[in-house]
């Protein structure tokens, strides 16, 4: 069983088509800015001072506003203030959904109900099967922290979705990008994605278009990784832990090299989905 947003749910049955998903996630952003882009937007600060915050969330996992306050571009006042903009001018995806006539209100209901109902049960499983692994604490932290980096960073909504046992069966479409530490032991973490993702990342990551530039694109997405795993490890304790430069793979026979456990989860991030796995012996 697996936990997905609601659009891909809807997509998934065949209830809204991949443009309308698509429509619905554009205007989603345009209804819901992000804290940074209001303040510029209301003068507080510049794009120079939000690329610097944005900057300083990819090294540390702090939240926008709070940079914004300790860095003394912006007061508490200020902050507050953009908070109540963000919750006075925000839509929900199903309400963007019937607006736009793609789905009526009674519909909508139905389908939430349904989609509510088995994202619990998909939760319950996703938890029972996290917390019942012996690197448990290891595997929160790091899809927590991907979820939060995605979301601070790139500015991609993202969840888990479904948890996997296997290393799944790879296309040419896909990449596959990954570090070593050791926490004692060695472990190999990395991500499963496809290139639609991985551009998507590049540019949101890099703040121009990296789409038709594939050595840039997995660059960034390399970086990315990078910046979760070592807030991961200073999550874990593990501050000292050096981790290895990140690797580029695309076949499936390469991830396990001389490793011979493996555990992983699909992700749903921006109407795409990757995974994120763990290696180790």
């Amino acid at each position: 069983m697996s936990n997905k947003f609601l659009g891909q749910f809807l997509l998934e049955k065949g209830i809204i088509t991949p443009a309308q998903l698509l429509k619905a996630l554009e205007l989603q952003k345009e209804f819901n800015p992000s804290l940074g882009q209001l303040a510029i937007n209301q003068g507080y600060i510049d794009n120079d001072a939000a690329n610097k915050i944005n900057l300083e969330q990819q090294r540390t996992d702090q939240r926008f506003g709070d940079l914004a306050i300790s860095l003394g571009y912006m007061t508490l006042t200020q902050v507050d203030e953009l908070f109540s903009v963000q919750q006075s001018t925000r839509k929900f995806f199903g309400e963007i959904l019937v607006e736009q006539g793609f789905i009526n209100q009674a519909m909508l209901e139905d389908q939430l109900k349904e989609h509510q109902a088995l994202k619990q049960q998909a939760e319950l499983s996703l938890d029972n099967a996290i917390s019942n692994h012996p690197h448990h604490a290891l595997i929160t932290n790091t899809l927590e922290t991907f979820v939060k980096s995605f979301t601070r960073i790139p500015k991609i909504p993202t969840q888990v979705s479904n948890v996997i046992t296997q290393i799944p069966a790879l296309t040419n479409d896909q990449y596959i990008i990954s570090q070593q530490a050791n926490l004692p032991q060695t472990f190999k973490i990395g991500v499963i994605a496809p290139s639609e993702l991985m551009k998507t990342l590049g540019t949101s990551f890099l703040g121009f278009d990296t789409s038709s530039n594939e050595a840039l694109y997995i660059d960034a997405v390399s970086e990315l990784l990078n910046i979760i795993l070592g807030n991961v490890l200073v999550i874990n304790g593990e501050q000292q832990t050096e981790l290895s430069p990140p690797q580029v793979e695309r076949n499936s026979d390469d991830i396990s090299q001389s490793f011979t456990e493996f555990f992983g989860v699909e992700m749903s991030a921006g109407g795409h989905d990757f995974s994120v796995f763990f290696m180790y012996n």
